[in-house]
């Protein structure tokens, strides 16, 4: 059974978890699905998401690997914008 659905409860009020987050060595950001027959608007929605949160926790001092799915060569640009290469292994 997937529960994607439960990174709402974290996208709704992030401040909440900051105390079981800050329990683990480095989280990864939240997967807010992605499809190839998304409309391009709602998938950048996620991708901005699944940024968001990262950076917040990052700020808040969880340490966050930011994550990337792959849609397709049409969505790499809005995918790996801003991402920098090898970001995660400081």
């Amino acid at each position: 059974m997937q529960q994607h659905y439960l990174f709402e409860y974290l996208w709704r009020a992030p401040e909440r978890y900051v105390g079981i987050l800050s329990r683990f060595g480095c989280v990864l950001a939240p997967d807010f699905s992605t499809y190839t027959d998304m409309p391009a608007p709602m998938a950048r929605w996620q991708v901005y998401r699944r940024r968001f949160l990262c950076q917040w926790m990052q700020r808040t001092g969880i340490p966050c690997a930011y994550t990337v799915q792959t849609m397709g060569a049409e969505y790499d640009d809005d995918q790996l914008s801003g991402v920098e290469t090898g970001a995660w292994w400081r």
